[in-house]
């Protein structure tokens, strides 16, 4: 086991969810989770062993189609994702399409300052859930992501993706260390399934999960 697992994971999740309790007490709800951090290369070199985890909430939500603004961003991208939605039991009970905005800041370095910073997450968009499609379904799923009509990335489930059930059980795992559960109801943002696409003012960004759906979302 790498030396920041699990406690210096605990310990920036800790901080995580002060952050979390003060955007709460500000009238923002929490709808979700998110994995972050899902490439082994960058695992190795904060010396953990597998993803991590942050917090969506009604505050960093965006509706699809709309504009979102790049004011105050660093190096702001998109990632395609897929949306695992809960039932009972913290079982899956539907998917559907999901955008990840995330601020890659460079001055946020090192496993806990980039935990207590909810992992570099800026907003997130989600699609509705989609008619047919279980866990067992995504092998054949390709992402792409076209910036302004030109596609940019594009990658295959089967490439980048991780199965929902195992998806389900590390964000359980990583909840358990701060004595937090998953509840029916939330949704989580399973990870990239391509590598990011760095946006600018006046983008317009569309991601395709096929039988998951397309989302839409421009930058202003």
């Amino acid at each position: 086991m790498n030396e920041a697992e699990p406690d210096g994971v605990a310990r920036g999740l800790e901080a995580q969810f002060a952050a979390l309790s003060a955007k709460r007490a500000s009238g923002a709800e929490l709808i979700g989770w998110k994995i972050g951090l899902n490439l082994v290369p960058v695992q190795r070199q904060l010396g953990i062993s597998r993803a991590v985890i942050g917090h969506l909430t009604t505050a960093s939500l965006i509706e699809p189609g709309s504009t979102h603004s790049l004011e105050g961003g660093s190096r702001v991208g998109v990632e395609p994702e897929v949306a695992i939605r809960l039932g009972a039991d913290a079982t899956v009970e539907s998917l559907g399409p999901a955008i990840e905005v995330v601020d890659l800041d460079p001055a946020i370095t090192g496993l806990g300052p980039i935990l207590a910073g909810n992992v570099f997450h800026r907003g997130v968009v989600l699609g509705p859930p989609a008619s047919g499609v279980g866990p067992d379904d995504l092998e054949e799923i390709t992402a792409t992501v076209a910036r302004n009509g030109a596609i940019e990335q594009r990658a295959g489930f089967a490439e980048a993706g991780d199965h929902p059930i195992e998806v389900v059980r590390l964000v359980a795992e990583r909840l358990a260390l701060v004595g937090e559960e998953l509840r029916q109801g939330q949704v989580i943002i399973a990870g990239s399934l391509t590598p990011i696409v760095l946006v600018e003012p006046g983008d317009s960004i569309e991601v395709d999960l096929g039988p998951l759906g397309t989302l839409g979302l421009r930058l202003g």
